[in-house]
Formats: structure tokens, sequence, C-alpha cells
């Protein structure tokens, strides 16, 4: 990564030149910022302490070339991965919208309920969890149908600044207090077969499923549009590494909670949509005391509702593009217009999600954990997809990756292969 090194040090631009241009990176962080670090993180610290926080370091740099592909192969070839995928190969298109359709409506589904749960607090017993949920979604298809990407793009910066204020002064707090479990507490330890359902379902979403990396790239060329081109290759980097950094620097936020607050406390996180929440806002309050409350519910739903909103827009979106390039002659750049299905797409994701709410009703943390284990077992697709991008002739040798950034891709796979084998043999013998 010694080109974003130089990249910093040769860079002169104002705050406010990147204030404008930051977006696309930030919605990414809005997305990952759901299941993964509210749910995912926090157990994590709940039922193991510190002990995941050098394995959600790893999955962070190792998922770090193929998230970045998105930025890098957008700026370099002037098209999505979409298109590049076609390039690829028709049948790899296919293949990858059709894991998509099915990720896009479990996802939906997943973030949808949460958001419900949260907005629960506000609204009491009158709503069932499905209920709440069918109003996030409906609030989310209403906001994206009639403010488009602009409103998206400008309200998530905020939202994400106000959750990570939140969450690291809770964490200062709780460090300062000191951790819950007591001296004698034997810690259960995540390093046995019982434990890799879990791992992986903690990898899958940490910090957020690979194919996201589609949407930043389809945000991007917006952004690029809406800039009217004035948008280069070192602005899509720096905007790309602001957000990921900050929802891995969330992720062990959300893990430090779960530790100092749950871990060894004899509470374990609650399996039904309302409970979880008020027990995700009870740790804020218990930290920062009681007047808090009100306040980390509002940004907790706010969070949420952002997420169900990007993953709304994000997979629309790639899934759109699609559909347009299956129209075109294989392995032809982008021509058209690219979002013709976005606002169909919306809908039919919001339909299928509310059916599969309906269907799973208050089982919030099975939804989610079946999510996070169906995107790490495609990861390996998507990550190898996306290593094979920088090779295609439309990169140029300046854009491609350099030998750090091609070994680290390739035991990233290597990685994310070997987990896949010990996550099949685990639900063949051992679940």
């Amino acid at each position: 990564m010694a080109e974003l090194i130089d990249v910093a040090k040769s860079d002169t631009r104002s705050i406010s030149h990147y204030m404008k241009v930051l977006g696309p990176g930030i919605l990414g962080a809005a997305a990952a910022i759901g299941g993964s670090h509210l749910v995912a993180s926090t157990q994590a610290g709940a039922i193991y302490g510190w002990q995941l926080v050098g394995l959600i370091l790893l999955v962070n740099l190792l998922k770090y070339p193929f998230f970045q592909i998105g930025a890098r192969y957008t700026m370099a070839a002037d098209e999505t991965l979409i298109q590049g995928y076609d390039r690829i190969g028709r049948g790899y298109l296919y293949l990858f919208t059709l894991l998509n359709i099915f990720a896009a409506v479990v996802s939906t589904a997943g973030v949808a309920m949460l958001c419900g749960s949260i907005l629960g607090l506000f609204i009491g017993d009158s709503l069932n969890v499905t209920q709440l949920s069918m109003i996030v979604l409906a609030g989310s298809l209403a906001f994206l149908i009639t403010g488009h990407y602009r409103t998206l793009d400008r309200v998530t910066k905020w939202i994400i600044v106000g959750l990570a204020v939140a969450t690291v002064t809770a964490v200062f707090i709780a460090l300062n207090q000191g951790g819950v479990a007591p001296p004698d507490f034997v810690s259960p330890s995540p390093w046995n077969m019982a434990s890799v359902g879990f791992l992986v379902a903690l990898m899958g979403w940490m910090p957020a499923p690979i194919e996201l990396s589609s949407w930043n790239s389809v945000w991007l060329r917006q952004k690029k549009k809406n800039l009217g081109g004035a948008l280069d290759y070192k602005d899509a980097l720096v905007d790309f590494n602001v957000g990921y950094v900050t929802s891995t620097l969330l992720a062990l936020a959300f893990v430090a909670l779960g530790t100092l607050v749950l871990y060894g406390s004899g509470d374990s996180l609650a399996t039904s949509g309302i409970a979880f929440a008020h027990q995700l806002v009870n740790v804020y309050a218990s930290v920062m005391g009681e007047w808090s409350r009100w306040l980390i519910a509002l940004i907790a739903f706010l969070c949420m509702f952002s997420t169900t909103v990007t993953v709304l827009d994000g997979y629309s979106r790639a899934l759109s593009e699609c559909f347009v390039q299956f129209g075109q002659r294989p392995g032809s750049g982008p021509t058209g217009n690219g979002s013709r299905y976005t606002y169909p797409l919306m809908i039919a994701m919001g339909i299928v999600g509310a059916l599969i709410i309906m269907f799973f009703k208050g089982a919030l943390l099975a939804m989610l954990e079946f999510a996070m284990i169906s995107a790490f077992v495609s990861a390996l697709v998507f990550a190898w997809l996306n290593y094979r991008l920088m090779t295609l002739p439309q990169v140029s040798e300046q854009y491609r990756l350099g030998l750090g950034m091609k070994a680290l891709s390739w035991f990233g796979i290597l990685f994310i292969a070997g987990f896949n084998l010990l996550f099949g043999y685990w639900y063949l013998f051992v679940k």
C-alpha cells in the first residue's frame, strides 16, 4: 500500500475539497455499520471479551484489497465492476447477479428487522416487530424514491459522525469504569470447532460483504457524474480509505462495549428484535448515564435506517447495472442508462424482504447470522472476481496492484477458502 502513503504525503488539497468529494466510501461505511457492528461485534465482546480483536483486524486487512478495487477499477477503467465482470465472461456476470439477488433480499430483511426493533423503543408495544419492519421498509423506499442519491450522500455523513462520537465516548467512559467481569470469571474460548459457525458469521459481514465493493463502484461513478467529472483517482482512494478505516475502528469500539459492559455479567444477548434493541441501548445508558438513553436510541435508529436505505440503494443499483449489461454485447463497456431498473428493483426487494421478515418474525439474530454466513461463503467468488479485474487490459499499469497488494490479495483468497472448507466440515460433521 505504498502508493497510498505517497498520495497522503503529496496531497495539498483542502479539507473543504474532501468534504465535497467524500461520499461513496462513507455510504459504504454506513452499509457496514449495521448487523456486523451493532450485533456481531457487540456479541463477540460479550461472549469472548478481547479474544477476537485480532481476528477482526485480520479480516478487515485481508478484505481491504477486494474492497479497494471497487474504487481503483472504476477510476482506472471508467466503468463499474459490473461491466468488468462481463469482460471476464458473461457467465461470471450471471453468477454475480444470482448471488446478489439472494444476498439483496436476505440482507434487506435483516437490517430492516433490526431497524424496526430499534424503532419499537419509541413506539412501544402497540406494534410487533414485523409491523415495525414494514414501516422502516416503506420509509426507506419513500426516502430513496423522492430524495435520490444526493440526499443519501449528504445525510449519511452526519449520521456516521453522530454514531462514531457516541460510541467512542461510551467506550472511554466504560474503560474508565472498568469491566464488569468478576476476577474469577473463566472465559469461553472461540478457538475450537464448536465456535466455527459464530466466527464465520462474524467474518461474513466484517466490515461488510465483499459484493459491497460493486456498490462503491456504482456510487463512485454517480458521484463523479454529479461533480461534473471533478473527481480523480486520488480523491476516490481517500474517500474509500476514510470510510473503510471508520468502519474498522467502530467495529473495535463495539467489541470494547460488549467486553466492558456485558462480558462476564451473566447476561446473554436477546434473540428477539425489540428485546435486543432494549439491551443495546441499555449498554450505552449503563456507562453514559440514564440521560443518554433516548439520544443513543435515536442515533442507533438513524444508523440502522441509513444502513437499510443504503442496502436498498446499493443492491438495486448494482442489480440494475447487471440487467442493463445483459442487454449489451458481452464484454462491452457502459452504455445507456445503468439505473433504468433501480426503482422497480428497490420496490421488489422491499416486498420480498417483508415476506422474509414475516416468515422469521422475531428471530432477529438467527436472520442476521444466516445472512452473515451466506456472505462469507460467497466471499471467495467476489474476492477472486475483483482480483481478476485488475489484470484486464482496461487497467493501465499505473493503476494495477503492486506486489504488496497482490500478496495480500492471495493471502486473503487462501484464508477465505480455508475457512470455507473448515465451515463445510463443521456444518456436516460437528454442528
